[in-house]
């Protein structure tokens, strides 16, 4: 019952349901297609902080709706897609049903595996990267360097005094390692997934904005292929939108010394092609920064 909501919404919500109990496809789906264009209407005017919870909560129920009429069509390619689209939307604007839209992408994915053929242009070459020596372009105070130091000493000596660090071999074991190098991996796993992706050299430029597109447009159009303008999947949840990702990861128990007892970290993710920069900045948290496929970092010594 969305009528606390909004009472046209919830009459056209109830309205594809029951088109939809009643295999009445069309109506169905141009009535859920409705309520997920107003919501998006409502969300878009006025500051995102203001959003209604009901209404996104609206708008992920309306996005699992239109994802299950979507299935009940000849399930090729393209429909599948289309699915995967509708319910990435929920989870990406809605705020409810995370479950069962996660567990649905996961599975559609799986199911589009079989149309996929890999590309041997999006294997990295290592003759032309170097994956893990990195150079610290030195700025001030030397950061130094240490090989999986124990959780005392990190406590210690950096975490406790907030001085930076870089640690090596702590990755050596994460299937990111080996399985990233090859992009066909990310697209077969999740290829049609959306993702937000910020358009520009840098969010402090003025031609800065954002999109969403799938993974698969956006490595094969803006990671493999030289663009104009370099777009940037930047401090994004990726790992809670696609939970097959996170398997390749493995948290550092660094992570765990806090004083926060029982709370996990939170894990966001950065993908960009040559050239992307991130301005000098200040985070409100401590930060691990675990780079996966990469030629050159620079890092002041404020920044960490």
């Amino acid at each position: 019952d969305y009528s606390n909501v909004n009472n046209s919404l919830d009459f056209l919500f109830r309205k594809s349901y029951k088109a939809y109990q009643s295999n009445d496809l069309t109506v169905a789906v141009l009535s859920v297609e409705a309520v997920l264009e107003k919501i998006w209407e409502s969300l878009h005017t006025g500051s995102w902080a203001d959003a209604s919870d009901c209404m996104r909560k609206l708008y992920s129920h309306a996005s699992l709706l239109k994802a299950k009429l979507l299935l009940k069509t000849p399930s090729d390619e393209s429909m599948l897609k289309k699915a995967i689209k509708a319910v990435d939307m929920g989870l990406l604007m809605g705020n409810a049903f995370r479950n069962e839209l996660t567990k649905t992408a996961s599975l559609l994915c799986l199911i589009l595996q079989q149309y996929y053929i890999e590309s041997p242009e999006l294997v990295y070459n290592e003759n032309k990267l170097s994956y893990n020596n990195y150079t610290l372009h030195r700025i001030g105070d030397y950061v130094p360097a240490l090989n999986q130091p124990s959780l005392e000493t990190f406590s210690r000596d950096f975490l406790k005094p907030k001085l930076p660090v870089k640690i090596t071999g702590s990755m050596k074991h994460w299937p990111a390692i080996s399985k990233w190098k090859d992009l066909n991996y990310l697209i077969k796993l999740a290829g049609a997934r959306l993702v937000p992706v910020e358009i520009g050299s840098s969010y402090a430029d003025a031609e800065w904005s954002q999109k969403l597109i799938t993974l698969e447009e956006f490595i094969k159009n803006r990671i493999v292929q030289k663009n104009e303008k370099p777009a940037y999947l930047a401090q994004h949840q990726l790992f809670n939108q696609i939970p097959e990702l996170k398997d390749d990861i493995i948290i550092p128990d660094y992570c765990y010394l806090t004083d926060m007892d029982g709370e996990e970290p939170d894990i966001n993710a950065w993908l960009g092609p040559k050239g992307t920069v991130s301005p000098t900045h200040h985070d409100p948290k401590n930060n691990f920064l675990a780079q996966v496929i990469f030629k050159n970092i620079y890092i002041p010594k404020y920044v960490i």
